[in-house]
């Protein structure tokens, strides 16, 4: 439905925002060897009442001590739409400090309406700190990057903010503003989300995305996340 009653580069608002909850390092380089796997599911409804599903999935490996490599991208269930990146991650800066900063490349495609696909670039920063709070470890971020359409020439940004805290050792809650702009205005969404350990390798996510602007939804969000 959306590639039928939106602009080409608003097409790509919902794929470009809907990335796991928090899932990615962020200004955190991933350790060397370690590894990180996401996958989740959304749920909701579209304007004429049908069920929506969208699936995205999230991965990273540490490649060196600084250098982080992974693989992002979603599919909307019905909508012939999908995206998909590699990218590779560095922090600049001290490693040692209280603030934490990053830089990535991302390059892939997505689809454009009437199915033809699109080489697109997407550079970004990232920014990071922890904190304690009522004697519990938390952290706080931003995450943002611009996207270039390669055949189009469209144009976007797109900018998470973050924060989480860890009640326990094995449950984390999250809350992300999320946000994305184009020519054609802008998206926001509010999403909170818990994060529970069920296996050394394993947690599991429960969450809600509601749209703050345009049709005021809520949908619900479920995923796993692997370690190792």
């Amino acid at each position: 439905m959306l590639r039928h009653c939106l602009p080409t580069a608003a097409l790509t608002a919902l794929l470009a925002m809907l990335t796991p909850l928090a899932a990615s390092a962020g200004a955190w380089p991933r350790e060397k060897g370690t590894g990180f796997l996401s996958i989740s599911q959304e749920f909701g409804r579209r304007a004429d009442g049908t069920l929506r599903s969208y699936a995205s999935v999230y991965g990273e490996i540490g490649a060196t001590d600084a250098l982080t490599l992974g693989v992002k991208g979603g599919m909307a269930y019905g909508e012939g739409y999908y995206d998909g990146f590699l990218f590779a991650r560095l922090p600049i800066g001290p490693a040692d400090g209280k603030n934490r900063f990053a830089v990535e490349l991302a390059a892939g495609a997505r689809t454009l309406p009437g199915g033809a696909a699109e080489a697109v670039l997407q550079p970004g920063a990232a920014w990071g700190r922890g904190f304690e709070a009522f004697g519990k470890n938390g952290w706080m971020g931003i995450e943002a990057s611009f996207g270039l359409g390669l055949t189009t020439r469209d144009t976007w940004g797109k900018a998470d903010v973050t924060l989480g805290l860890s009640p326990s050792e094995g449950s984390h809650l999250i809350l992300q503003l999320q946000s994305y702009h184009d020519v054609y205005g802008s998206l926001y969404k509010l999403a909170p989300g818990y994060v529970r350990r069920i296996t050394p390798a394993m947690q599991i996510e429960v969450g809600l995305i509601h749209h703050l602007t345009g049709r005021r939804q809520t949908e619900l969000k479920i995923g796993s996340w692997f370690e190792w």
